[in-house]
């Protein structure tokens, strides 16, 4: 990755499927403060997304017992030599642990090279076009099916078919995995796309019975059951909605990152 990759607007819009313009400092209060920093999200001056936590955020005050708050000031980003830093006037500066943002980003982001693809706007999070834009991947690349991890688990995501077939997106756990390292086998879904559960907001997934095989005589195929809502919370504060609510109440309080 370029030098202070992860600072730069058009990586932040890619990340969160929405123009952003600008800087800010974002101050949390509570029984610690903390300070972070991100962007403006273009046309919508009540939210921000914090970069150093990876999260859509909108100020508040006081939205819990405590009384938590958090503050977003205008800032500018400075690079001198290896030290990024943002300032602004009504607070101090922000130094930047650059390693701190590879932890949280690298095991999420695929390349440098920003790919284009349309994500449908109804139920997005069961398409392949959402997972290739969030983990910036070439929809092309993409193969649904399941996870089966050797703990023993089952999760469900894409294969990245990049020639290895070592790496593959837990769609749950919002990671890119290495297969071999993980103890996790792929097997391919019997369709390409998720089906419908009626009556639910479940979709199911099932794999190729020749693609499934743990030993003895077990080679039947595995069905998978995926909650839409789950997947809605394990992404709603990364991905933005412009519909969503602004609401504070079970966002991280101040001194839990």
């Amino acid at each position: 990755m370029k030098k202070n990759y992860y600072l730069n607007l058009d990586f932040v819009s890619a990340r969160i499927g929405a123009e952003v313009q600008g800087y800010v400092i974002i101050v949390y209060k509570g029984v610690h403060e903390m300070l972070s920093y991100g962007t403006h999200i273009k046309n919508d001056p009540d939210r921000v997304f914090d970069i150093r936590r990876g999260k859509i955020v909108n100020k508040y005050y006081k939205f819990n017992a405590i009384g938590d708050t958090c503050s977003i000031y205008n800032a500018v980003l400075h690079i001198v030599g290896e030290q990024a830093y943002f300032t602004c006037s009504e607070t101090s500066r922000v130094i930047v642990n650059y390693q701190e943002l590879c932890t949280l980003y690298d095991q999420s982001w695929y390349q440098e090279k920003l790919i284009s693809v349309e994500v449908p706007t109804k139920k997005p999070l069961i398409s392949k076009e959402f997972y290739a834009r969030f983990f910036n991947v070439p929809a092309e690349m993409l193969e649904l099916g399941v996870l089966f991890y050797e703990k023993p688990s089952l999760s469900f995501g894409y294969l990245i078919k990049d020639g290895s077939r070592k790496h593959a997106i837990d769609v749950e756990t919002q990671m890119i995995i290495n297969l071999p390292k993980e103890k996790c086998v792929f097997y391919e879904a019997r369709k390409k796309v998720l089906t419908e559960k009626s009556n639910s907001d479940c979709w199911m997934m099932e794999t190729k019975k020749s693609d499934f095989h743990l030993g003895g005589e077990n080679n039947e195929p595995l069905l998978l059951e995926i909650s839409y809502k789950k997947l809605e919370e394990a992404y709603d504060r990364m991905w933005y909605n412009p519909k969503r609510a602004l609401v504070c109440i079970g966002w991280s309080p101040a001194g839990e990152w």
